[in-house]
């Protein structure tokens, strides 16, 4: 935790958020999409070179002195201000999909080398982004490469949850790391978060509280 003297367990390579997208305990992600820990994500060094985040020691700037307040709930932001959220592209894009993608005609998940997964993936992301009214009829062509799909996720994500749409949701929280991710009415992203947190980890008090 960082503001505490203790570690649990992989606190500073792999965060219980991670780990629920990892282990089949948990909603493990499918081949094709990619979750590893952030410990081994080399892009974590620039976000906290730039944001100051993650926080991993109590010697790291206060959290009320970071220039973006990291939003991990489930609430409308009613002040203005700066925030910043953290988003998983590929498990978005798979949460998404992943209703629909099961009768279509390709396998797998693989949208970062595959650009017939990736023009599917696209198909099925943009006709939900436009029954939700986050985009019109004229989305852009099927992104060149996967940096152009998760850039265009991530936006998606973080529009909707700026304008406090259902459609978007925040699971985890500082101490357990936290993505945003698009709600499914098959599933409880955030009780099954919850649920595993319990079931899984040591010290869950740590976590929850």
């Amino acid at each position: 935790m960082p503001d505490s003297d203790r570690v649990i367990g992989s606190d500073y390579t792999q965060r219980p958020i991670e780990k629920f997208f990892m282990r089949r305990n948990g909603l493990k992600a499918p081949d094709g999409i990619s979750v590893l820990s952030y410990g081994g994500c080399p892009h974590w060094t620039i976000s906290q070179r730039l944001l100051g985040l993650p926080r991993t020691s109590k010697y790291m700037q206060d959290w009320g002195k970071l220039p973006f307040t990291l939003v991990t709930e489930n609430r409308c932001l009613s002040e203005s201000g700066h925030y910043v959220a953290e988003v998983h592209p590929a498990v978005a894009l798979w949460l998404w999909c992943r209703p629909k993608k099961e009768s279509r005609r390709t396998s797998g998940w693989d949208y970062k080398d595959d650009g017939e997964v990736r023009a599917e993936l696209w198909d099925i992301l943009t006709s939900r982004l436009s029954e939700v009214g986050l985009v019109d009829g004229s989305v852009p062509a099927v992104p060149g490469d996967d940096d152009e799909v998760d850039a265009f996720v991530s936006w998606a994500l973080g529009s909707l949850w700026a304008e406090g749409h259902e459609e978007v949701v925040s699971v985890g929280n500082r101490r357990t790391g936290s993505f945003l991710l698009p709600s499914r009415g098959d599933l409880d992203l955030e009780e099954d978060f919850g649920d595993f947190v319990q079931e899984e980890l040591d010290e869950v008090d740590t976590y929850l509280t």
